[in-house]
């Protein structure tokens, strides 16, 4: 048996939830934040036989793309509001996965 455990961002969440859903496979999550933009995102476990890890991974490369968001950085002091700030275009989403063998499991 394999612990999924990944961290997706909020926005991937629907989409991935509904997909786990439909094809039946055990799903534990909390909400959780991180990350330079401090944004939300989910923390997902799933407990599953081994031979069903692939289908895990792909539905989480398939729905947890990594894209593009434009945003206005914070000013570090407030000496700096006579400057204006400028827009930064930084890379958002994608998931972190980790995967770890479970000696014992048992559903009570």
């Amino acid at each position: 048996m394999k612990l999924v455990f990944a961290i997706i961002q909020g926005e991937d969440w629907k989409k991935v939830r509904e997909i786990f859903i439909e094809k039946n496979l055990p799903l534990t999550f909390f909400k959780s934040s991180g990350g330079f933009l401090q944004e939300p995102s989910i923390t997902l476990l799933t407990v599953i036989e081994e031979e069903r890890l692939e289908e895990v991974l792909e539905i989480l490369r398939e729905n947890c793309k990594e894209r593009e968001k434009i945003i206005i950085p914070p000013l570090p002091s407030i000496e700096l509001l006579r400057s204006v700030p400028m827009p930064v275009k930084i890379k958002v989403g994608g998931a972190i996965v980790f995967v770890m063998d479970v000696s014992y499991f048992e559903k009570i």
